[in-house]
């Protein structure tokens, strides 16, 4: 083997690594840069977006937190209401409020248990978020200052509820109870309503319902 080829090679290919490893360091510094300054951007993001919010006015009447898009929903809007409680149950959990201008559901944590009626008249506080089709009230804190009568219910046909233009008001059918059985979780009734046009599902945690119900006309 000749001295001067070979004996170069190893060297050369040394060089190489330690030259290609330099690089990904290089490239890994770059990428850990980026990183940190993705972290900055997205830090400053929630500031202004706190710094958004603290700027916009307090929204008094649900009318007008339905109005908001879902682009303006998701900016955090103050909301500070006197509604009174429609429906509550603590399965997913669920709480549905109303005023004089329109409904609202109220997004509760997972697990939380409340000690509230319908007919409670709620001073509550929060926050707009739109994950659906329509804003709903996040973060909220209330105060129970009353019980009152409940809304006069609506009284819809199929359509016009399928078209979600009453969603979380008050709204009262009549029809032909097709089936009814407990939900899997046991804690919820779940009944197939037949009435003009089509059925509905209504769900209620009132176990205390008459037995051989299937068959029979109710309003609800």
């Amino acid at each position: 083997i000749s001295e001067s080829g070979p004996k170069c090679r190893p060297v050369d290919g040394l060089m190489e690594i330690r030259s290609k490893n330099r690089l990904a360091a290089v490239l890994f510094e770059v990428a850990m840069t980026g990183v940190r300054l993705a972290a900055v951007l997205l830090g400053l993001c929630a500031l202004g977006r706190a710094a958004d919010a603290s700027k916009l006015p307090v929204l008094t009447h649900i009318v007008d937190i339905r109005r908001l898009s879902a682009e303006d929903a998701n900016r955090s809007w103050p909301v500070h209401l006197r509604a009174v409680v429609t429906y509550y149950d603590d399965v997913d959990p669920n709480l549905f409020i109303q005023d004089q201008t329109g409904g609202n559901w109220v997004h509760l944590p997972r697990g939380t248990t409340v000690n509230l009626h319908p007919g409670d008249v709620l001073d509550l506080t929060g926050v707009t978020v739109q994950t659906d089709f329509a804003p709903d009230i996040i973060d909220a804190h209330w105060t129970v200052v009353g019980h009152g009568p409940l809304p006069a219910p609506r009284q819809p046909g199929l359509e016009e509820m399928e078209s979600t233009s009453l969603d979380s008001l008050r709204v009262e059918v009549e029809g032909v109870v097709r089936a009814m059985m407990p939900e899997r979780t046991g804690r919820r009734m779940s009944l197939s309503l037949g009435i003009p046009g089509g059925r509905l599902r209504v769900v209620t945690p009132d176990f205390a319902l008459p037995e051989h119900l299937v068959g029979a006309r109710v309003r609800l």
